[in-house]
């Protein structure tokens, strides 16, 4: 009888300890992914002592929760502690240099640092056929760790087509798989005229099926002033005109008698070598 009593004693008072007593247990809601008012609106019934530490997520946004110790599910007791973890978001930090190396070790290096490989374009460029061009995060600034890492290989340089003809030019382009599109003319002292300058500009990080724009020579802007002396003036003033020079009449004749009057010497002298834009002077004065 006494035993049973005893039994009934300390029943009742361990359901009184685990249940309303000190030693009362809690279960830890779920608090992932939630705001610290909300994670202690959910805990202030237990009367528990909150611990704040902050950790890195891929995940999680910065600010809120990515965990609790004891975890979701678990139990904490009665004036007990538990540790809530804030997220800072992701870690950044700098990306390996990759330029030069080729895809396979550019690879590895990149997903041994954390990230991981994201596109992969394949572009003409001076840098070895192969070899990395460019890549995400190259300019040093610190990006998320686990971001995806766009990766440029090269083609190899684009074919040299500078004093090509035209023709020989696009299909050294085609064979690479570039077309070619807008045709400009520049003079040239070097390229004969109609062929090629070099491409407008000096393209790189093209793909393929990309279009390039060709220079074409029109030949060299020299002229050589002519021997004038003797000549009409009207006649001297078309001929220098038609070489694609400027040209200034110094006379004390009346234009109407430039057609019967003669040239005395010019302003640069025959034989000398201008450029298409400039200016000769025809002397004529009586």
């Amino acid at each position: 009888m006494i035993w049973s009593v005893i039994a009934i004693l300390v029943g009742s008072l361990g359901g009184w300890w685990f249940g309303a007593g000190p030693g009362a247990l809690s279960p830890v809601p779920q608090l992932s992914n939630r705001t610290m008012a909300q994670a202690q609106a959910a805990l202030s019934p237990l009367d528990l002592k909150i611990v704040v530490a902050h950790e890195n997520s891929l995940t999680i946004d910065a600010g809120f929760i990515t965990r609790t110790d004891p975890a979701a599910g678990g139990f904490v007791g009665r004036n007990g502690a538990i540790t809530i973890y804030l997220s800072d978001g992701p870690k950044l930090v700098t990306v390996p240099m990759l330029k030069d190396k080729n895809l396979a070790d550019a690879t590895s290096t990149l997903v041994g640092a954390g990230f991981v490989l994201g596109d992969v374009k394949s572009v003409f460029s001076s840098t070895a056929l192969g070899n990395i061009v460019d890549h995400t995060g190259s300019d040093g600034i610190n990006i998320a760790e686990g971001s995806k890492i766009d990766l440029k290989v090269s083609l190899g340089a684009i074919p040299s087509v500078a004093g090509l003809s035209q023709e020989a030019a696009k299909a050294a382009l085609n064979l690479v798989g570039l077309e070619v599109g807008t045709i400009s003319e520049s003079f040239s002292d070097t390229v004969p005229k109609g062929n090629v300058i070099d491409l407008i500009p000096n393209q790189l990080g093209l793909e393929k099926g990309s279009t390039v724009d060709l220079n074409v020579s029109k030949g060299t802007n020299k002229v050589t002033v002519p021997n004038m002396v003797g000549q009409r003036i009207l006649y001297a003033q078309d001929q220098l005109k038609a070489l694609g020079l400027k040209v200034l009449v110094d006379t004390n004749l009346n234009t109407n008698q430039w057609g019967t009057k003669n040239v005395k010497s010019t302003n640069p002298s025959a034989g000398t070598v201008l450029r298409r834009g400039d200016t000769v002077t025809i002397i004529a004065r009586y």
